[in-house]
């Protein structure tokens, strides 16, 4: 139930924020609350539901969900690599950042770094890429294409040569 008001309180923030540039990343600070975790840790469940946010909060300030939800476009994610370097605990301050890192005709490339914030620095607690692709009913959308026709500009990106093979 907590995820679900968190959902939404992360939708109706997303409607309420400024737009921003594409190009750059969307940051995100929240809480581990206690309902987050499974005896004393985050388990790998919610680190995924963590990134979802993410990335509706990409979606949702780059205006590019309105468009989506207008054309009955959806978001279909077709490969997911987690890396977990620390433990998340209860009431950890953390913060996720979203970027889009590349993309090609049919797939983008998402990261996701979320970190816990700490008093002088902030540690590396997980890195997700996550390779998604829009669809119209069975139909792939070609990027370009759907940008274009919401009006955005993202420069694209040289592909990474350490971006995984999903």
């Amino acid at each position: 139930m907590t995820r679900w008001l968190r959902f939404l309180g992360f939708m109706f923030c997303g409607m309420l924020k400024k737009s921003f540039d594409p190009n750059g990343s969307t940051i995100l600070r929240f809480r581990v609350w206690p309902t987050d975790v499974d005896l004393n840790i985050v388990n790998n469940a919610l680190i995924l539901t963590y990134a979802e946010f993410g990335r509706l909060d990409y979606f949702f300030r780059s205006k590019l969900v309105w468009y989506c939800l207008k054309k009955k476009i959806y978001v279909v994610a077709g490969a997911i690599q987690v890396r977990f370097h620390r433990p998340l605990r209860r009431f950890q301050l953390i913060e996720l950042h979203t970027e889009m890192v590349y993309w090609d005709s049919q797939w983008i490339w998402v990261s996701h770094k979320l970190y816990q914030v700490g008093r002088t620095e902030n540690k590396l607690a997980a890195s997700l890429i996550v390779k998604i692709t829009f669809r119209e009913g069975k139909v792939p959308r070609v990027f370009d294409q759907l940008l274009k026709e919401v009006g955005l500009t993202i420069h694209p990106r040289p592909k990474p040569a350490d971006l995984p093979n999903l």
